[in-house]
């Protein structure tokens, strides 16, 4: 386990050092501009490139070098971190053009990284310790929940967004230095790499087709990243309509510390044994928390919703890592991971794109003083400035019901564990040995880059 936890060191820090920056700089965007479809342009610059490249990513992770991959892509983002940089302080007008094109650059490097570090782990430890490493890279990834938006809400104030750039370099070069000292195994492969990066593509797609129960997870998730991504533009202007930017960075630090304790949690209880049952239970938590922070414009009730919604997000994520982990073949994880990240995310951008505009211009209006449901929602959760985006919190609960609902009533899903039998986990280059390896003198397996066919019970014989 020594050298997962030599690269979650070095990750955990890159995290919370880009994670100051992403938080800074949307707040210093919409500080001054005070439209929140600004701030969900900021959001979408994040995110729409890491779905484009994302495929592409995980055949050149599965082609390359992991460790390789992930030192250009942070090195990359590094790159375009300082320029942004450069725009933000010496410009002397605000260029959200430039400054959206060097996010999506930056957010495209993330993409390549983000593939290339979770094909890595699992070559790092054994099979069985999946849910509970799991648990602990969810960890890194609370972390700078909980100390970047604190850290940068008093940095801004304090010290200028020089300040919180130049942390970020540094975290960044602490990533790199520990990446240098490790080896990171790569799956064996037969044949050379001859093929050309669509047909790799098309395979892992193939791969993924495969396994109809992962393909309707997928459905599921799609439901609740798309509420993730509504959620995460209409928070901020959620509470900064009644609450200030200090209250903003304490409320995210809520929600920094339930998925700190929900990934303490997992990574020392390994999830629940069944693990699609725990996934589905754990859907109604989160939506009953949507609700809750729609409810009331108090930063206590923001913060508890946050909170809850946080705490049980770590555990979901979790169980969905380690089922896909354990299904999936060593040679194809980049590319399945990669397609994977990309379906989940399809319908994140679009609530990034509808989130604003119906703040902006349907669900505030409607709940203003006067306005079309005053006299009913607005009776209930008041009216004014903020209580159009509370409403909108209180329908994504809603969504997120049905999320729970579309995965019980798919039967794929409901009995994934119990129909799709795992797949062989072949050994790797430098990879942890097996015990029973040990003692018999075994050779490192094998992998062979063609379609995994794993034997299917008859029932998904005859739906295929």
């Amino acid at each position: 386990m020594r050298p997962f936890f030599i690269l979650w060191i070095g990750q955990l820090l890159s995290s919370i050092g880009s994670e100051l920056t992403r938080f800074a700089i949307g707040v210093w965007v919409y500080q001054r501009t005070g439209a929140v479809n600004d701030f969900a342009f900021i959001s979408l610059s994040l995110l729409l490139p890491r779905l484009l490249v994302l495929p592409f990513a995980g055949v050149l992770v599965d082609r390359w070098s992991r460790r390789k991959v992930m030192l250009l892509a942070d090195t990359a983002s590094a790159l375009c971190t300082l320029a942004l940089y450069g725009v933000l302080t010496t410009s002397g007008a605000l260029n959200l053009w430039l400054i959206n094109v060097l996010v999506m650059l930056g957010a495209a490097s993330g993409g390549v990284h983000s593939v290339a570090y979770k094909a890595s782990y699992p070559l790092l430890v054994p099979k069985e310790q999946l849910g509970r490493v799991n648990g602990v890279v969810q960890g890194q990834y609370a972390a700078a929940q909980l100390i970047a938006p604190l850290l940068a809400g008093s940095l801004l104030g304090l010290a200028g967004l020089e300040t919180i750039i130049a942390i970020d370099m540094g975290t960044f070069l602490v990533a790199v230095l520990t990446l240098m000292t490790l080896r990171i195994p790569q799956p064996l492969v037969q044949r050379e790499r001859k093929e050309s990066i669509w047909r790799q593509l098309g395979a892992g797609w193939h791969e993924l087709r495969s396994r109809p129960g992962l393909v309707g997870l997928l459905l599921v998730f799609s439901f609740v990243f798309f509420n993730l991504g509504m959620a995460e533009v209409l928070l901020t202007p959620l509470v900064l309509s009644f609450g200030s930017p200090a209250q903003l960075g304490v409320v995210m630090t809520a929600g920094g510390v339930g998925m700190l304790g929900g990934s303490v949690l997992m990574s020392v209880w390994g999830g629940p044994r069944a693990l699609m049952a725990g996934m589905l239970g754990l859907f109604p938590v989160q939506g009953a928390m949507f609700l809750l922070g729609g409810l009331t414009p108090s930063a206590l009730v923001a913060a508890t919703g946050v909170f809850g919604f946080s705490f049980v997000f770590p555990i979901i994520l979790g169980c969905n890592n380690s089922l896909w982990q354990r299904k999936t073949p060593l040679a194809f994880q980049g590319r399945v991971f990669a397609l994977r990240d990309m379906v989940d995310s399809l319908l994140t951008p679009l609530g990034y794109l509808v989130a604003g505009p119906l703040a902006d211009r349907v669900f505030e209006p409607l709940l203003m003083p006067g306005g079309a449901l005053a006299s009913s929602v607005g009776a209930v959760i008041g009216v004014g400035p903020g209580r159009g985006v509370g409403f909108l919190f209180i329908l994504l609960g809603l969504n997120t019901f049905i999320a729970a609902a579309v995965g019980l009533l798919h039967p794929r899903v409901r009995r994934l564990e119990q129909e799709l039998p795992d797949a062989l986990h072949d050994e790797a280059v430098g990879g942890p040995a097996r015990p029973e390896d040990s003692r018999r003198g075994a050779e490192p397996h094998v992998v062979q880059e063609q379609r995994a066919v794993a034997v299917q019970p008859q029932a998904d014989a005859r739906e295929s």
